[in-house]
């Protein structure tokens, strides 16, 4: 499996507007093959926000972030900056 971690500036001003859009990034996800689990957390007061999402391959892992559609451009056209994407393999603990 692989752990993919996206990261991304906003101006915190426009935190109640950027809530909403990154729901629908997480339903935008769902619908994307082998997505095991997906994590979301925001910084208001320092205008950032953290994904965490497990995919069950690296090709999965690694989609395009237009992928995506509607919510991604909604995010861009609001200026949200996102930093490319990080990709790790999962270590089992057992090595």
């Amino acid at each position: 499996m692989y752990l993919r971690l996206t990261r991304a500036r906003f101006d915190p001003a426009l935190a109640d507007q950027v809530v909403p859009l990154a729901s629908e990034v997480r339903a935008a996800m769902r619908r994307l093959p082998g997505l095991q689990h997906n994590h979301q957390g925001i910084d208001r007061a320092a205008g950032t926000v953290a994904a965490v999402s497990i995919w069950d391959s690296a090709e999965h892992a690694n989609f395009s972030r237009e992928a995506l559609g509607d919510p991604i451009s909604g995010l861009r056209a609001l200026g949200v900056q996102f930093e490319p994407p990080e990709i790790y393999e999962i270590m089992d603990g057992d090595g």
